[in-house]
């Protein structure tokens, strides 16, 4: 008797959106407005740090959300681009196949049918 074991691979429950960090390179005006709007909240940071005395840990996530939402308030998410699956042509040849497969259908006598499917094949191998 064979066992074969597979590793399980864990699914999110929301996949991490990612921000438009192609909008930095190509613009210079976001780029500028980006480190403004960064360098006012870890300003902000630092002069809450000399009041209040917190732990690592607390500085750390404060970090982290100052830069995800000025990168969210400036940037914003990428957009997913996606592509038809299907051109135009093949739903042109499914329409078509359809027509034919009704037309297969109506005839009910056996020559109507076999006429048809000649027809059928003069028209695709053109």
């Amino acid at each position: 008797m064979e066992v074969k074991i597979q590793a399980y691979k864990r699914r999110t429950q929301h996949p991490r959106k990612k921000y438009d960090i192609s909008r930095l390179e190509e613009d210079k005006e976001i780029q500028e407005h980006f480190k403004l709007e960064l360098t006012n909240r870890l300003q902000i940071l630092t002069d809450m740090e000399r009041v209040e005395n917190e732990t690592i840990e607390e500085k750390c996530r404060n970090i982290r959300t100052s830069f995800t939402e000025a990168s969210q308030k400036v940037l914003g998410f990428k957009e997913k681009n996606k592509k038809d699956w299907m051109t135009q042509q093949t739903w042109e040849k499914i329409r078509e196949r359809k027509k034919v497969k009704y037309e297969m259908n109506v005839n009910e006598t056996g020559q109507r049918r076999l006429n048809c499917r000649r027809n059928i094949r003069k028209r695709t191998q053109k």
